[in-house]
């Protein structure tokens, strides 16, 4: 899968615009592609000049096509003398993410017991231990 995307100059009317993408569209099915999602365009202001150009429309399209025949469609983008930019990239599907494997936490050692001691012999030991 593919996807082209372009700057077209905005000084050319709407109806030109279409004959443009019409152009574009006939190469890839004639190249034996298939649109896979369909050319989609706006008016956008530019970071910096591009021809002298402060705007653009921005045009792109989703495409599947056979590896060896993209070099048709970029000369067919090559020869519209109305598009000052354009890219070809090849777009892979989206992979599944998976959470993360996490160990299971290492139990937390307890800590032992403390047996408990009455009140009587504990008396009785500080008794031992002051009569010496």
């Amino acid at each position: 899968m593919y996807e082209l995307s372009f700057l077209v100059n905005p000084n050319i009317s709407e109806e030109e615009l279409a004959e443009v993408i019409k152009q574009l569209k006939d190469a890839i099915i004639r190249s034996g592609g298939q649109i896979t999602k369909d050319f989609f365009h706006r008016k956008i202001h530019l970071a910096y000049p591009v021809k002298k150009l402060r705007q653009a429309f921005l045009v792109y399209v989703d495409f599947e096509l056979e590896r060896d025949k993209i070099e048709s469609i970029k000369n067919q983008v090559k020869g519209i003398k109305s598009i000052l930019r354009h890219l070809i990239i090849i777009k892979r599907p989206e992979r599944i993410k998976r959470p993360a494997l996490r160990k299971a936490p290492k139990p937390k050692a307890k800590p032992k017991a403390k047996e408990r001691v009455k009140i009587e012999e504990l008396d009785k030991k500080l008794e031992e231990i002051l009569e010496a």
